[in-house]
């Protein structure tokens, strides 16, 4: 309901698509095989956004700089492939 209230219908609906895409994303990621290391950084990122969703119910995080800057690190580091020994970062050149 906050993100309703601060930012309006338009910025309910975006946050709730953003959120989809990102949910749909972390199952992905966690789905994919790769080096221990990178299935960690993506079991990870799983967590964390099923926190960020919890968190999202009671307060709006989107003010909040500090949870913002670990939420989309981890979910980056997660997503990219920046690992050199991973299959998929190999097939991708």
């Amino acid at each position: 309901m906050r993100v309703l209230v601060e930012t309006g219908l338009a910025g309910l609906v975006l946050f709730v698509w953003a959120m989809a895409r990102l949910t749909v994303a972390a199952l992905a990621a966690v789905r994919k095989r790769g080096t221990p290391l990178r299935s960690a950084v993506r079991v990870a990122f799983a967590g964390t956004m099923v926190a960020y969703l919890l968190m999202s119910l009671t307060s709006n995080l989107i003010s909040q700089p500090a949870v913002q800057w670990y939420f989309w690190s981890i979910m980056a580091l997660a997503i990219y492939p920046t690992d050199p020994a991973d299959p998929e970062s190999i097939a991708a050149g």
